[in-house]
């Protein structure tokens, strides 16, 4: 379905609407393919020794250029930022974020999807990555809502 840029503005506007960003979470995709952690997609023929191999390998690369100490959850999102295959799975609190990523990498010759994920269903669980407590639903301050900035 062809649209103008006015209408999918418009229509996007609508999606979000729907969507407040605090009880959603959104990835954007260039396609409609799976969702998936880089190591798992195919181009990465995942191995579980490689994949704690390569991890070991971060750690011992990025210490020196730590401050702190980081949890091993800290540490596979920072590997991640650094463009390392692992099992976590960008998701944004805002919805532009998502529609840049989904416009913006390839195959353009596709239908970029936007996918929400509502926080407020109970079949998710959650891991606290500083504590490790473990439990069920989601709850993420609204990113946009004004801060308190402290004097």
């Amino acid at each position: 379905m062809s649209m103008t840029i006015e209408q999918l503005r418009s229509e996007f506007w609508n999606w979000t609407e729907g969507h407040p960003a605090g009880a959603y979470l959104f990835r954007g995709q260039a396609d409609a393919s799976p969702i998936l952690p880089k190591i798992g997609r195919p181009a990465y023929n995942f191995d579980l020794s490689r994949e704690r191999a390569l991890f070991d390998s971060f750690e011992r690369a990025a210490r020196p250029f730590l401050r702190g100490e980081l949890s091993r959850f800290e540490l596979l999102a920072l590997a991640q930022h650094h463009g390392a295959p692992t099992r976590l799975v960008d998701w944004s609190t805002t919805p532009l974020v998502a529609a840049w990523f989904a416009v913006s990498s390839f195959p353009e010759d596709q239908d970029a999807q936007i996918y929400a994920l509502d926080l407020s269903r109970q079949d998710l669980d959650t891991i606290d990555t500083k504590s490790g407590e473990t439990g069920a639903g989601v709850r993420i301050d609204d990113p946009l809502a004004p801060r308190k900035v402290s004097s």
